[in-house]
């Protein structure tokens, strides 16, 4: 008989907080105070400091000086490395004599100033003063305020989640405030209220939507609809063909620029699969478009991208966002007759083009669809690839417009593979014939055990020449795993001296990545972080750009002390402010040295300097006064010694999967790990 625990597996994030949830809720009955230290709903007790917790922490020491031998530099909290060193530095289970463990942590507490019977007689205090617990009662009102909590939390970044995750997100949000049962039944009264709905055709377990999802995929959808047929074409289908005849463009990408050009909808899709030439055919049907009297504005989810799609198809381009925010009045229905006026005039010669639109949320769709049906722009071009990434928030909107009746153009003719044998394992595998795939792709994959995936990745690169390095791409579908590969490469560089020269030791800002709804809640930063204010606030006195590092969590008034550059403290109460989009972003700091011959990518957009987030360059010198870089371009830039800027650098010898979509290089190094269905597919 065979076990399968793919529902434990499955579930193992919220199985893990229901431990919590009822641990922390055991310790608060008897009268300690919980400290949250992680958004997942981690905690420590109350009154004991981190010197303590990590002087305790004998096997976090081992495993950290096991890392520090084997891997110089990288980070400690490196998730992989970590259990490595774990199962490294694991020792023989053997009987230890109980009392004799006890004399050891009492005189190692002695050492560290500790004492437990402090804590405990605290502890014992409170609980005195605790009213008796109601046996009929489950503190309802936290349950249903803390699954509220969950669902705002899930949606940001999820059109549908499971419903695991959701119980997980609500025992999460303040350990022990609500018990499994009591998150259970508020999940249910949500569904009974009708703001969640179950969602359908999916064979993993349950899993839910929100009446918000819903609304903003149906409103793509009917604006979608409402510009079928309401334009004028911008050139006659023969002449279109006419003017394609000949030339470079294979017959995918001629059907492309011909569907734009001769179509009456205000809505059209290009499903262009990797390596199909999707720029090459823009830059045609720009020109084609001119030739009539319009003009080609392009979008893009990232500045890198809009970089890349203005390099290479001649279109003048900028962010999507950047371009939602100038029309976010059009979107929220406010503004004049007169200005409406006058904008639409704008446009009224348009063709907007937004490439990588799989990578666009329900919501940008939306407010994009908004903006071009109330400014009646001509021709809005969705280029997007459904077999490729989706968007980081929440929604599918190009497949599902696709699916809802948009008229498409498909380019499916693969031209960037010129190898047969690699040609045809792409071919299967947007067939989905993944056996096929890796027959065809052959000796070039190589079967390695999990945790020396990252090491052989890099090894794979470093064994090529300085040329073909330039020219080729290493990806990983985790932060992890790609620091991991970041850092074997950059450790091996500085021992050939590739990298080299003076090192500037400084630190970069990496984000915290919490969601809108975790940055309401104080309980979810922790002393160090970096908060930086991407709004002018007359009231606590901030300036749009301005950074403010945290100096203390206050649990019990869910407020956060935040101290400036000369020192002053400010009482802050995120929840008034963080729930606003794009408000406030946090960040930690890790250490990271700088030198000669480092490849970074910036990690924030700099108005300054143009720097754009996701944008790499080269490190050519570092000297007392700044740091000279070589830009992907060709150009030089200098970011002086205390340039903010220079804290929004990260590695980019290798990178994530999102952050090199829409690049292109000779040939490419993955690192794939199984096991994680949401990862690798």
């Amino acid at each position: 008989m065979t076990m399968v625990n793919d529902g434990l597996y499955r579930n193992k994030m919220a199985i893990g907080a229901v431990y919590r949830a009822e641990l922390a809720r055991d310790l608060k009955d008897l009268g300690y105070g919980i400290e949250k230290t992680h958004p997942d709903g981690r905690f420590e007790i109350e009154g004991v400091s981190r010197e303590v917790v990590e002087g305790f922490s004998t096997r976090r020491a081992e495993i950290e000086a096991a890392m520090a031998a084997r891997d110089e530099g990288a980070p400690l909290e490196n998730p992989k490395l970590a259990d490595r060193a774990a199962l490294m530095t694991r020792a023989r289970k053997r009987d230890v004599d109980k009392g004799e463990l006890r004399r050891s942590w009492e005189r190692q507490a002695a050492e560290l100033g500790f004492s437990a019977d402090t804590v405990r007689a605290k502890a014992m205090r409170v609980e005195r003063e605790l009213p008796l617990p109601d046996l009929f009662s489950d503190r309802g009102e936290r349950g249903a305020e803390a699954a509220a909590w969950a669902v705002e939390h899930l949606s940001e970044r999820q059109a549908v989640f499971s419903h695991g995750d959701l119980l997980a997100a609500a025992l999460a949000r303040e350990p022990g405030a609500v018990a499994a049962e009591a998150a259970e039944r508020a999940i249910a009264e949500l569904e009974r209220e009708s703001g969640l709905h179950a969602a359908k055709g999916l064979e993993s377990g349950k899993h839910w939507t929100t009446d918000a999802a819903m609304a903003r995929e149906s409103e793509a959808i009917a604006l979608m609809k409402a510009g079928q047929g309401a334009e004028k074409t911008i050139m006659r289908g023969w002449i279109a063909e006419t003017k394609l005849h000949g030339g470079r463009l294979k017959e995918g990408q001629k059907q492309a620029a011909k569907l734009i050009l001769s179509s009456k909808d205000r809505v059209l899709g290009v499903q262009g699969y990797a390596g199909t030439g999707k720029t090459t055919m823009l830059n045609r049907l720009r020109t084609l478009a001119e030739s009539r009297g319009y003009n080609a504005a392009g979008l893009a989810p990232s500045a890198s991208a809009a970089r890349t799609l203005e390099r290479e198809s001649g279109i003048e381009s900028e962010t999507l966002q950047r371009f939602l925010a100038r029309h976010e009045g059009i979107i929220e229905g406010r503004g004049t007759a007169r200005g409406l006026r006058n904008v639409r005039a704008s446009f009224s010669k348009t063709v907007l083009v937004v490439d990588e639109s799989s990578l666009a949320s329900s919501e940008q769709m939306r407010g994009l669809l908004r903006v071009a049906t109330t400014l009646r722009v001509p021709r809005v071009v969705l280029v997007g690839d459904e077999k490729q990434l989706g968007a980081v928030e929440a929604g599918k909107p190009f497949e599902q417009l696709r699916h809802a009746g948009m008229q498409t153009a498909v380019m499916d003719e693969i031209l960037r593979q010129r190898d047969k044998e690699l040609k045809e394992a792409v071919r299967a595998g947007l067939a989905g014939e993944v056996r096929t795939a890796f027959e065809r792709l052959g000796d070039r994959i190589a079967q390695v055990e999990r945790e020396d995936i990252g090491k052989e990745a890099a090894k794979r690169w470093l064994s090529l020449s300085p040329e073909e390095r330039a020219a080729t791409g290493v990806i990983a579908p985790t932060r992890a795993l790609r620091d991991e590969i970041n850092e074997t490469i950059r450790a091996q560089l500085v021992t050939e001296g590739a990298v080299s020269g003076p090192a500037r030791q400084g630190e970069k800002l990496v984000s915290r990545g919490l969601t809108r709804a975790e940055m309401a809640r104080a309980s979810n930063y922790s002393a160090g972080d970096t908060v930086i204010f991407n709004r002018r606030y007359k009231t606590l006195g901030v300036e749009k750009g301005d950074e403010r590092e945290v100096e203390r969590v206050d649990y019990e008034r869910n407020a956060v002390w935040l101290r400036d550059g000369n020192g002053n403290l400010l009482d802050w109460r995120p929840y008034m402010l963080a729930g606003a989009k794009g408000g406030v972003e946090v960040y930690k700091s890790e250490e990271m040295e700088l030198r000669a011959g480092d490849k970074v990518r910036w990690t924030r957009n700099d108005p300054g300097s143009e720097l754009a987030n996701g944008e790499t360059a080269a490190v050519e010198s570092v000297g007392k006064d700044g740091v000279r870089f070589r830009l992907e371009d060709g150009s030089a830039a200098k970011l002086a010694e205390g340039d903010p800027q220079l804290r929004q650098v990260d590695r980019a010898f290798a990178s994530t999967v999102h952050a090199f979509q829409g690049r292109t290089v000779d040939r490419i190094v993955a690192a794939m790990p199984t096991g994680n269905p949401d990862l690798t597919n």
